[in-house]
């Protein structure tokens, strides 16, 4: 119930597009802080730490 909850927030478009791993961690990180959720705060906050190791890869590999 919580998942189909946090899949429907997320679908394309449900989500402005930032331009970059740091914008969209920005985004979650916000989000986690909003919500009382445990499940979806605890999604947020996941999402940030894999945004955050993503960027640090695409800088590695310039």
């Amino acid at each position: 119930m919580a998942t189909e909850r946090l899949l429907k927030r997320f679908e394309p478009g449900a989500m402005s597009e930032p331009s970059s791993f740091l914008e969209q961690t920005k985004v979650h990180l916000q989000r986690a802080l909003e919500t009382e959720d445990p499940d979806e705060k605890n999604f947020h906050l996941r999402t940030a730490l894999q945004l955050c190791s993503c960027d640090g890869v695409t800088e590695q590999s310039d």
